[in-house]
């Protein structure tokens, strides 16, 4: 029983301490309040920069532009195994629906296509805005069946370890 009156008494005295600190605290100052501001500025800024970056590697993705793409997925650092920047490889073209993925599989770009797999951030699954994958794409428009069926496996696997079944949309 004494054991449990000295861990009450420890709980009265941190609960006085933690009271003490809240009155001691008082109402924010104005550094705080400009530092929240500049805080929320900030972050509307990289947001902001996010969207342009995104921005470009679509494009540069559309016109196939492979040392583009790599400066703006590897921050101009090409022998890192893994993306360190702020564009999202799964960017979505607002206008057509399409992901920088399916840009590069439309248009055949072998080099591009690695480096989105070597990014290892490229998710397989996105459709356009008429339901199509990657791998449709690679085939009906790139002419390449090599590239389609590795998009193809790619997109299989993914769906796998997600657990999602994979259904083809049916041709109109």
């Amino acid at each position: 029983m004494p054991a449990r009156q000295g861990g009450d008494s420890a709980q009265k005295k941190e609960e006085q301490e933690v009271q003490i600190w809240e009155r001691s605290k008082g109402p924010p100052d104005k550094s705080e309040e400009l530092w929240l501001e500049a805080l929320n500025e900030l972050e509307q800024e990289n947001e902001n920069t996010k969207k342009v970056f995104n921005r470009q590697f679509i494009e540069a993705a559309y016109r196939g532009a492979v040392n583009r793409m790599n400066d703006l997925i590897f921050n101009d650092q090409p022998h890192q195994e893994e993306s360190c920047s702020n564009v999202d490889v799964n960017a979505v073209d607002p206008r057509t629906g399409a992901t920088t993925l399916h840009y590069v599989a439309a248009h055949g770009a072998r080099p591009a296509l690695r480096l989105l797999i070597r990014s290892r951030k490229c998710d397989f699954l996105i459709r356009d805005k008429r339901g199509r994958l990657a791998s449709e794409l690679a085939g009906i428009y790139g002419h390449d069946p090599a590239v389609a069926r590795l998009l193809l496996r790619m997109e299989n696997q993914q769906a796998r370890a997600q657990g999602i079944r994979l259904r083809r949309r049916q041709p109109s």
